[in-house]
């Protein structure tokens, strides 16, 4: 009997490490993906203008292919979980998602306060556009029942 509880909470603990290092690896992931599509959209002269990344318009291109982005790294984040035997309910992959789209918020939030020195009501649209992108993931990959 001691063994089985032994066992479980063993169990409990690498859990919740995995968990973590999924939530914060996709994060990451995130973060790092959408500061790469900014730096091609700023260095490709015109690519601003033609993507409507500078517009402020909710339904531009660059705001259809930040919600594709982030449905693909949260597909990513929950196919690694189902892979893993982790993604055994619905609520799992909708808390693992809502916890990636404020992890990636935050850390462009810091990237951009830290490379600009301020932060402007964007990054609100950005954190909109993130939640919805990685909710779809949820909505979309099944859970291993």
């Amino acid at each position: 009997m001691a063994g089985h509880a032994e066992r479980e909470g063993g169990e409990g603990i690498m859990w919740s490490f995995f968990r973590k290092r999924n939530i914060a690896g996709i994060s990451v992931l995130s973060f790092f993906t959408s500061t790469v599509l900014g730096l091609v959209i700023a260095l490709v002269p015109d690519l601003a203008d033609a993507s409507g990344a500078m517009s402020g318009d909710i339904l531009s291109p660059y705001v259809l292919v930040e919600l594709l982005r982030q449905f693909v790294v949260s597909a990513i984040g929950l196919l690694l979980l189902k892979r893993g035997g982790r993604l055994t309910a619905r609520w799992i992959g909708y808390v693992h998602c809502l916890f990636y789209a404020i992890g990636a918020s935050l850390l462009l939030l810091a990237f951009q306060y830290l490379t600009l020195g301020q932060t402007n009501w964007a990054m609100l649209t950005e954190a909109a556009v993130l939640l919805i992108g990685s909710l779809l993931g949820a909505l979309l990959i099944k859970p291993r029942l």
